[in-house]
């Protein structure tokens, strides 16, 4: 029951209003990252339950369809995904309205990635998603580009050299392990959640890329990234259509990999493909990310698709 309501009080905020961030171009970049966090609207819970440990560190509860998800204090854990997506609140805030605090917070975040970093460049997360088969420990590309997001515009800020050469272990991690890609016929896919039945997800390759497009941006002597950015351009041209359903976007692939329902993308997370798609559009100087963009905003607006979405995401919740 308390799943249920859970996800009924949020499809309900979903549908109501939804959470949007808005894209950023141009050198504005180098400011702020890629999608606009606002710092007052994550600190009020709609993406994640910020808690804060001894240090102010962000901690979260695991996913209440996880099976790491227990009763009581021990409920949380470091998640750099989301690490990272505060640190980003803060700098924004910092940006805009001057908060020397906040630029404090967003590089004692940055600095919690050069600490907590493993030898081998990556971080971990310490949580089941059971959904795709993921057990903890787990490393995810994802998280790898988050941290290159953080890290490359604390490098920028403080000119400290430890924050550059994080980013650049994190990249080569990427690039190295295997856990993080897996090619396919449209191309290489980078990978939120790698596991045995590893879905491809959308969103997760296009964060996990904005982390290259930055590292790339001090690092523009790494034929590696330069290369990774266009085979990464041809592989998400190639895959778009894939998550097109004719009316909406779809959250992940499962339905061609795994012969699963078609998992419908949230009004938030549609429009976070929106947002990513008209970013791409601006990064690599192509209108096809755009009119993919327009068509995407286009369903929106057609009140028949927003009644299938929740017919749709009603009736997985129901199982019927």
């Amino acid at each position: 029951m308390r799943k249920l309501l859970f996800y009924v009080k949020k499809g309900l905020e979903d549908l109501i209003n939804p959470l949007v961030y808005k894209p950023v171009y141009g050198e504005d970049v180098n400011k702020y990252y890629h999608l606009k966090y606002e710092l007052s609207t994550l600190l009020d819970g709609r993406s994640q339950k910020f808690s804060f440990d001894k240090k102010n560190i962000p901690i979260i509860p695991h996913y209440i369809d996880s099976s790491s998800n227990k009763e009581g204090e021990n409920n949380f854990h470091y998640y750099p995904i989301a690490i990272g997506q505060l640190a980003l609140a803060y700098l924004h805030d910092y940006w805009d309205n001057s908060e020397n605090a906040s630029l404090e917070t967003f590089l004692s975040y940055a600095s919690w990635f050069v600490d907590n970093q493993r030898d081998d460049g990556t971080w971990l997360a310490e949580t089941n998603v059971d959904k795709y088969g993921v057990k903890a420990p787990w490393v995810s590309a994802m998280a790898q580009g988050r941290a290159m997001s953080v890290l490359v515009r604390a490098f920028r800020i403080t000119g400290e050299q430890r924050f550059f050469e994080a980013a650049k272990q994190a990249f080569e991690a990427l690039v190295v392990d295997a856990s993080f890609t897996r090619n396919y016929d449209e191309g290489v896919f980078l990978l939120e959640y790698p596991s045995t039945t590893t879905p491809r997800i959308l969103n997760g390759f296009i964060f996990a890329l904005y982390g290259v497009v930055d590292y790339y941006s001090v690092a523009s002597n790494d034929k590696r990234c330069e290369k990774l950015l266009e085979d990464s351009k041809i592989s998400l041209l190639n895959h778009l259509p894939l998550y097109d359903n004719g009316f909406w976007s779809v959250y992940d692939l499962d339905y061609i990999d795994f012969k699963k329902p078609v998992n419908i993308s949230t009004v938030h997370y549609h429009f976070i493909h929106i947002s990513q798609l008209r970013t791409l559009s601006d990064i690599f100087d192509d209108p096809a990310f755009s009119e993919v963009a327009d068509k995407w905003e286009g369903y929106y607006r057609n009140k028949l698709s927003l009644l299938k979405v929740y017919f749709l995401k009603s009736k997985r919740l129901f199982n019927l």
